[in-house]
């Protein structure tokens, strides 16, 4: 593949131009409450905890459960705990579950509310925009 050579005064012209347009836009903040809000909820928040609750789990006797269960075990007796170790693990498995939704939740939350507060800023700062002030 062909590599594209500019030179220094082809960015140079690039880069004055894209500030430029940049300081045109004066509701850069509203925007990227907007895309963020779109973009980054699903991306941190929705799409991991979707894919975990989709994943399939573990078989109780395979040798991925039996390697959780000890590093469970160690961790648990590294901390003196009482509890059996197989409740644990179903705790364990449980909260994942729990907070899985929670995630999603909050990102949906975040994914509706976020491009709304960025229209919002955009509007506002429109009506008061004076170029170049």
């Amino acid at each position: 593949m062909k590599m594209l050579k500019t030179s220094f005064y082809e960015d140079s012209c690039v880069k004055t131009l894209v500030g430029f347009i940049a300081l045109c836009v004066p509701f850069f903040g509203g925007l990227l409450g907007f895309f963020g809000g779109l973009a980054f909820t699903s991306t941190s928040y929705i799409i991991p905890g979707v894919l975990w609750l989709a994943a399939p789990k573990p078989k109780h006797y395979s040798k991925v459960h039996s390697y959780v269960s000890v590093v469970l075990l160690f961790t648990l007796n590294s901390f003196n705990a009482h509890s059996s170790w197989k409740s644990f693990i179903r705790i364990f498995q449980s909260y994942h579950f729990f907070l899985s939704q929670v995630c999603i939740t909050i990102g949906l939350f975040i994914a509706i509310t976020a491009p709304i507060g960025g229209v919002r800023t955009i509007i506002l700062s429109i009506k008061t925009y004076k170029f170049f002030s």
